[in-house]
This record gives C-alpha cells, structure tokens and sequence, in this order.
C-alpha cells in the first residue's frame, strides 16, 4: 500500500520499477510541489546559460534538485535546504518537504500560509522558518519527534501555543515577535533537553503555568539584550 501511494503521487505508472528510482521520483515531485513550476522553470532557463551546463558529468534529461543552490544531497537525497532572499526561489507550500530533509533554513521567503507542523519531514532535527509570512494558530504537539531546534521567529502566528507535549530532543524555540496571547506550560512535561524558548512580543504573551505557580525560567517571555541592559 505504501509503495502504491508513493507511486500515485509522484506519477509513476507501475511499482515494478526499482524502489530507489521510485524515492528518488517522489523526492522531486514533493519538491515541485515545494517551489512550484515557476521557480523550476525560471532555474532551468539560468541553468542553460551557465558555461558548464554541457561538460556536467551528469544526466541532465531529469530535473535534479541536488544541484541547486542552497540544497545539500547525501547519496542522492535531500537533508538540508538553506534558501534566504538573495535566492531566486519562491516557495508555495512548506507541506511538502521531502521527508529526508534533515536541516531547514529558509528566512526572509514570503510564504504567507498555516505551518502544518504534523507535515514537517519526519527526520527534521533543524527548521528554521523566519520571517516568512506565515500565520494562524501554531501547534507543538505534532512536532517531529526528532526536531532539536524550531525557529520561527518575526512571522504572525497568533492565539495560544502549548508547551505540554514537545519532541524529547527538543532544545530551542525561538517564537520571538509573533502574536501569540497564550502560552500553556506544563513544567514536569518539558525536555530535560530543552535550553529556551523565546516568546517576545510588545503585548505578551500570558504564560499560563498547569503545575505550579511560577513557568520554568527556561521560557523567556523578554528579548536578552533588553534584560541585560536592566529594562
């Protein structure tokens, strides 16, 4: 059944073919799905104009995202991306990262959308998603359980977050200059692992302590250099 879903949706018309080439055509079509057919067609147009586009020693008849600036491949798949606004990549969903990816940095992209924190790639130890433009309701109980470090910070996450149920390697959470009202903590249920999470904003949030009366001083709810100054 899985192999059956990977081949539908990356349009393959058999399961016979081998299971590598089957991964590899699912990898690129989570990536079309990422970046869009207009980002891949304006790549390629810069891509014919480089000198060495035709002394490659490569198969250039299929599109291949290892080469592309800001992505790192390891035997074929892709565990980083790292993509600012000096890239010329524009990004439409982040639903559909390949689910290899180990370390995501994608800052300064106007995405304007939901993170779906459950569609994040299973093996993601490192996202960095900043100043993207994205919006509504953030939740952290359906982080990857492998996730260390989350940064989200100067996007327009808005309402009440819940540090109840975090990954148990989690180490960072940086949610500074969002618009979250809430923050639910559960001291007893925090990751041993877990350095700070950083929830600055000019008009809160509320911590909101489920087990004690005062949140773990590991939740900063000012920015450092103001509590360092004496502010």
């Amino acid at each position: 059944m899985f192999a059956c879903a990977i081949a539908l949706a990356s349009g393959i018309r058999t399961v016979d073919e081998p299971v590598e080439e089957i991964q590899i055509q699912y990898q690129n079509e989570c990536m079309r799905n990422t970046v869009g057919e207009k980002t891949i067609d304006r790549h390629e147009r810069r891509e014919k104009h480089r000198p060495e586009f035709n002394t490659l020693n490569v198969d250039r008849t299929d599109l291949d995202f290892c080469f592309w600036v800001g992505v790192t491949c390891r035997n074929g798949r892709i565990v980083g991306i790292a993509w600012n606004m000096s890239n010329h990549v524009s990004i439409q969903s982040l639903a559909w990262l390949p689910p290899s990816i180990e370390r995501a940095n994608i800052t300064g992209k106007w995405i304007h959308t939901k993170l779906e924190t459950h569609r994040l790639p299973k093996n993601i130890r490192h996202a960095t998603f900043s100043s993207c433009g994205l919006h509504g309701s953030l939740e952290l109980r359906e982080l990857p359980v492998r996730l260390e470090e989350l940064h989200l910070r100067r996007n327009k996450f808005t309402g009440e977050i819940r540090l109840t149920s975090l990954p148990p390697r989690m180490r960072i959470i940086d949610l500074e200059r969002n618009k979250i009202t809430r923050a639910f903590v559960s001291n007893d249920r925090l990751p041993g692992s877990l350095e700070k999470v950083d929830l600055f904003n000019t008009k809160g949030p509320r911590l909101v302590c489920l087990d004690g009366k005062k949140a773990d001083p590991r939740i900063h709810l000012y920015e450092q250099y103001i509590e360092l100054m004496g502010f």
